[in-house]
């Protein structure tokens, strides 16, 4: 049995789970999602069940797997905290090799191989953030992240026109970010992405999603005219809503990511800020066909 320790919000959560599904499918075993980390307050809501997942679910993992893992990633935090990221990528790295073949995977920082190990169970403990982890499966996983009930009426209409258009989605994430700081995308971003979209997209409509509308609107002076997302959806019907669109401009947030991977359309433009953490951290989380622009709203190739 492969268990991962699910955490944070639902693009957090489905990262977790389509890494750990395509883990599970090249071993040929089951998995299992450990809900301990999943609290239901605020952001951490566990939405997956709403999806048609191929998992089982446990409230608490008791595995000796899971304590190793902890004990690691609190030494791991530590040595980053006091000499830098740069020193714990170096130490999961070094220290993988070893807790790999005994079925621990701690990864939190960056794309890691998964390895095989020696032991009937495996425990995964990090936050995922690449499709190089499931690429393999990629046919496989949209089809699981499909939702079970599909989306409400009103949802649904919206999404059909929203997909019989040049759309645009407009992610911009509020609510816990502010108090964890991590904003990076500023209104130059958002107006300089709309306006670029706005030249080269033939009648785009635009379509404002954010967990504070509110604050959108009297804040972000944007260039065209837009249509304002109703905050209120469920969150796994909002992320279907956005990936109903045609083209994104997303925010540095797993659930703008999701949005735009969940889109069928080929041929669609995304745009990205050229951060994705206030440390300026670069991670396997940018996709090759991006354009990239920085917080003036001018287009800035990733390097």
């Amino acid at each position: 049995m492969i268990y991962i320790n699910l955490r944070g919000g639902l693009g957090n959560q489905l990262f977790q789970y389509a890494s750990a599904r395509s883990f599970a499918i090249a071993a040929n075993e089951k998995l299992c999602l450990d809900l301990s980390g999943i609290t239901n307050k605020t952001h951490n809501i566990y939405a997956l069940d709403k999806f048609n997942i191929n998992a089982e679910t446990v409230n608490e993992c008791h595995i000796w797997q899971k304590k190793v893992s902890r004990f690691f990633l609190s030494i791991s935090y530590r040595i980053g905290k006091r000499f830098g990221y740069d020193k714990s990528y170096k130490f999961d790295v070094i220290l993988s090799y070893i807790l790999n073949l005994f079925g621990i995977y701690n990864i939190d920082n960056g794309y890691m191989k998964f390895k095989r190990s020696i032991t009937k169970n495996k425990y995964i403990n990090g936050y995922l953030q690449s499709d190089k982890y499931f690429e393999a499966d990629n046919g496989i996983i949209r089809e699981e992240l499909s939702l079970k009930e599909g989306l409400s009426e009103n949802a649904l209409k919206l999404s059909n026109t929203m997909k019989s258009q040049n759309s645009v989605c407009v992610h911009i994430r509020r609510g816990d970010f502010v108090n964890i700081g991590g904003i990076v995308c500023t209104h130059e971003y958002y107006e300089g992405a709309v306006k670029y979209l706005a030249q080269r997209l033939e009648n785009p409509q635009f379509y404002i999603f954010s967990n504070d509308i509110p604050w959108v609107r009297e804040n972000i002076s944007f260039p065209v005219e837009v249509n304002f997302i109703d905050d209120n959806n469920p969150n796994y019907e909002e992320i279907i809503l956005m990936s109903s669109c045609n083209n994104f401009v997303i925010s540095n947030s797993t659930f703008s990511w999701w949005g735009q991977f969940l889109s069928e359309n080929k041929g669609k433009i995304v745009i990205a800020p050229d951060r994705w953490f206030v440390d300026g951290q670069r991670e396997d989380i940018y996709q090759d066909d991006w354009i990239i622009m920085n917080s003036e709203g001018k287009v800035n190739p990733l390097v």
